[in-house]
């Protein structure tokens, strides 16, 4: 029920933490992200060395503000170098911090203590 407009990021963008939950052998925490393929099919991968926000947006049409999920990979030197990303962006791997929005059916797994209060 939403309509198509552009948004504009506020300024309440918050870094998650995590403490403790989610390990990997080479990161003292991670998250889980998810992308979705299909409605039943998730491609779901721990995540290292990778930050990630919420992104609070405000649609210029009608004010309405959304919550967005950013995910931002600080180490890109063992991504495969015909990765989209190294076009786009003119860079090779480990040369720069890719960030991307989480698009409709991603998802991020978060350990409870980041999101309790």
């Amino acid at each position: 029920d939403t309509i198509e407009q552009l948004y504009t990021v506020q300024d309440r963008v918050e870094k998650l933490e995590t403490s403790g939950g989610i390990t990997s052998s080479s990161s003292p925490s991670a998250f889980v992200i998810c992308h979705g393929l299909t409605d039943s099919i998730h491609y779901c991968h721990l995540t290292d060395k990778t930050h990630v926000y919420k992104v609070p947006l405000q649609g210029k049409v009608d004010g309405t503000i959304i919550q967005a999920m950013v995910a931002c990979h600080l180490d890109t030197s063992k991504w495969n170098p015909l990765h989209l990303s190294f076009y786009q962006l003119k860079v090779k791997p480990g040369e720069a911090t890719i960030c991307h929005f989480l698009v409709k059916k991603d998802y991020v797994w978060v350990p409870v203590s980041t999101v309790m209060i």
